[in-house]
């Protein structure tokens, strides 16, 4: 096989495989970050007093 066709082939298939691992990456990183924003929106601070207990919800601002 010619050289330069394995260099053109080589090339074209790294760059299909970082397109590839970009798509997986962005994907990762959009499904974590929403169970993380999900987690952070419904985390509970209970406070305890001697009569009662309130729960502030905290709301985190985007």
């Amino acid at each position: 096989m010619d050289s330069t066709k394995n260099v053109a082939y080589d090339a074209f298939y790294r760059l299909r495989f970082v397109k590839f691992m970009k798509q997986i990456t962005d994907f990762n990183a959009a499904r974590y970050y929403a169970h993380f924003e999900i987690k952070l929106r419904s985390l509970v601070i209970f406070l305890g007093s001697n009569t009662t207990t309130r729960q502030i919800e905290l709301q985190i601002l985007t």
